[in-house]
This record gives structure tokens, C-alpha cells and sequence, in this order.
């Protein structure tokens, strides 16, 4: 009786005649996938098919040889059968024949399926792209224990292997896997280690594209183009995201071009070092803005700042920053200047 402990009873008038029942089941399968098992019921010693013969597949719970019935069927005019199950569990299986007035009942050997973890991918995105944080979402099947590991994992193309980049704990149905990450176009999986009876598991992969802000001078420029005496130092704050530009000479123009590849937005900060007669023009122009140039001034006071808000540059080849100094004037400034980009 399905749900109950089966114990069988020879067949009325059952024969004499033995009989092998044959059983295969796939070595593993994941929880909630469907699984073929098959197999074939012949005379022993012989092949001659059992034709027509009822045959039930019996189910219990791993290691317990506690057997109830599952399903059943008839073996076709090859002593053939077939079941096809849904895997909802770690579980045993065999086929039992209850014998005719020819054959005697027999059962099949036992069959065991490593059942894996179904791990479910749902979102992965860019929640903070100023600190690079990546938030991953899954679900794990059959819900584990509050507090277990479920692991975000990224491809190395270099290594050739899957690199372990963070984890999370399994709470409330769901497990939320928040990291800290350079800019990237990658691969990303969940896996969930093995906790008995059931294998680890592994989920889907899922390509995404995370861009990050990062500093324009982390990359070469493409392009750097200067009229009059101008000159390029470090920040002397020894900040790897400024870079000082000192025009020396009067109407000094200065247009340098980052390498926007991979990039989608573009901001830039630039401070007056020292007073000048008039305040400096601030250029920003590039192929993916929309209208001409886009120009702000710069103060003519020491300290005083100008800010181009983030725009972007998302299908674009180029974009330049144009420092122009005024007729009768020279700048000396601190800029910088930053990319959201996935490299």
C-alpha cells in the first residue's frame, strides 16, 4: 500500500519457474528532476521475455529497507517496464515481480540515486557601484537549515576554475550573498556544499556585466592634447585618482582622452589651486552626448570647485576633458576624473 511498509505475499497459484528482474536508475539526480528507471524481467538462465507481467516499483527512504509501492505497470512483449519518477528525496529503489502460475515473484537489486540539491540562481546585480558591492539572490531545494553556507563563485578565465568570491547564510527562504568586487564581465554560479542524505548543489550560471567606478588614470589616455606650456604631475596628495594640470603660459588649453572601453558614465571633479583673473573654462564633449560640448566655468578663486555630474558615455568611442585657460591667464588645478566601467 503507497505510504505503508509493503510486505509481499506469494501470487496465487504462483509457479515455480525463477525469474531475474533487472533494474537501472541513473547515478544521481537532482531534487525535484525526473528520473527514468528501467528495467527487464526474463526467465533466469534464459532469455526468454516475461510478457504481461506486473511488475511494481517500490520506494523507502534511504538506508531504512522500510519498501512501499510507488507505482506500477506491465513488462511489454520483451519483458520490458519503465518508470518515470519525480525525485523528491534521497531514496531506495527496486522492482518486485509478484510471480503467475508460471514464475515465482522476485525482486530487483536495490538502486540508490545520489539525490543533489537543487540550487536556484534568481538575480544577481550591481547594488553599490562606488564600492564595487554585487548581491547575488538564490534559493536552495529541499529548504536547508537556517544558518547554512550557500557560495557565490565566479569563472577564471586565467585559472581555468571556479574561484569562490563570497558567501551567504540560508535565512527565510532565501540566501543573499553581498561581496565587495572590481568591475567585470563574468560568469557567476551558486553552489551549496552536501549536508546528508543529499549531495552539494549546484546552480545555473548566469553571465553578468558589473561596472564599478574606478579612476579614468588607471587606464592610460588615449589622447593627450596641449597649447602653450602645460604640465601633467601626480597629486601631491598622492592620490592615484587626481592628477595636477598646470597651464604656464597664457591661453593654455589642455584635452586629454581617457579610455572609455567598457565604460557606460563619466564624472569629473576639478579644484582652483591658486587665483586667476578670470574663471577657466571646463570642457566635457563626447560622441554619446546628445547637443554640443557641455561647458561649466571653474572659479577664479583658490579652492573653489566645479563638477560634472555623471554622463554618459555608453556606446561611445571617446571622450575628452578640455581645461582652457583665459586670454590673459594660466591655470593651475587639480582634476579628477572617474569611469564606471566593467574592466
Amino acid at each position: 500500500m503507497a505510504g505503508g511498509v509493503f510486505v509481499s505475499s506469494p501470487a496465487l497459484g504462483a509457479g515455480s519457474a525463477r525469474v531475474t528482474v533487472s533494474l537501472s536508475a541513473p547515478a544521481s539526480a537532482t531534487y525535484g528532476s525526473t528520473i527514468s528507471l528501467s528495467g527487464r524481467i526474463v526467465r533466469r538462465g534464459t532469455t526468454t521475455a516475461v510478457r504481461g507481467g506486473t511488475v511494481r516499483l517500490q520506494r523507502s527512504i534511504h538506508g531504512r529497507g522500510r519498501f512501499s509501492n510507488l507505482a506500477s505497470t506491465r513488462t511489454s512483449s520483451t519483458g520490458a517496464f519503465k518508470f518515470s519518477i519525480v525525485q523528491q528525496g534521497a531514496f531506495d529503489y527496486r522492482a518486485y515481480y509478484a510471480g503467475s502460475g508460471t514464475y515465482a515473484p522476485a525482486y530487483s537489486p536495490v538502486r540508490y540515486p545520489v539525490t543533489y540539491q537543487k540550487v536556484v540562481f534568481d538575480s544577481i546585480m550591481t547594488t553599490d557601484p562606488d564600492s564595487g558591492q554585487l548581491t547575488a539572490i538564490g534559493r536552495v531545494f529541499p529548504t536547508p537549515p537556517a544558518g547554512t553556507a550557500v557560495y557565490l563563485q565566479r569563472y577564471s578565465t586565467d585559472a581555468r576554475t571556479w574561484v569562490t568570491t563570497g558567501f551567504g547564510r540560508y535565512q527565510s527562504g532565501r540566501v543573499v550573498i553581498k561581496v565587495n568586487l572590481p568591475g567585470s564581465v563574468a560568469a557567476y554560479r551558486l553552489m551549496v556544499g552536501a549536508r546528508s542524505p543529499y549531495g552539494a548543489g549546484i546552480s545555473t550560471a548566469k553571465s553578468y556585466a558589473h561596472y564599478v567606478w574606478r579612476s579614468a588614470y588607471a587606464r592610460r589616455f588615449k589622447r593627450v592634447n596641449t597649447s602653450g606650456q602645460v604640465t601633467i604631475a601626480d597629486d601631491p596628495g598622492g592620490s592615484a585618482n587626481k592628477a595636477n594640470f598646470i597651464g604656464s603660459t597664457v591661453a593654455s588649453i589642455l584635452i586629454v582622452m581617457p579610455d572609455i572601453s567598457g565604460c557606460v558614465n563619466f564624472k569629473a571633479t576639478t579644484h582652483n589651486n591658486q587665483s586667476t583673473v578670470a574663471p577657466i573654462q571646463l570642457r566635457v564633449a563626447s560622441d554619446a552626448l546628445s547637443g554640443p560640448n557641455q561647458t561649466i566655468s571653474l572659479g577664479a578663486n583658490a579652492g573653489d570647485e566645479a563638477r560634472f555630474e555623471e554622463k554618459s558615455v555608453a556606446g561611445g568611442t571617446y571622450v575628452q576633458y578640455q581645461i582652457v585657460a583665459g586670454h590673459e591667464d594660466v591655470f593651475n588645478v587639480t582634476t579628477s576624473m572617474q569611469l564606471e566601467c566593467s574592466n
